[in-house]
């Protein structure tokens, strides 16, 4: 396998906005993380962790992101 894998402790200890164990597995049952179990562990590829990190960023370019609009009405 030409991929570098990756344990969950090892996912949180590179990558901060993983911000605990929990999360990780969070992630992956939901699976928008895509993760296999190999030898009774939990494992991710680099690659898949970095492209679902990067999936995460919002655009912080003005006008690249979604505009917040409220949809709160007060009725009085």
């Amino acid at each position: 396998m030409d991929k570098e894998m990756l344990t969950v402790s090892d996912v949180v200890a590179e990558f901060p906005a993983m911000r605990n164990a929990a999360a990780v597995y969070r992630v992956a049952r939901t699976g928008a993380l895509p993760s296999w179990k190999i030898a009774g562990r939990v494992v991710f590829s680099r690659a898949d962790v970095e492209a679902y990190l990067a999936g995460c960023y919002r655009s912080r370019v003005a006008g690249k992101g979604r505009k917040f609009e409220s949809k709160l009405v007060i009725a009085g």
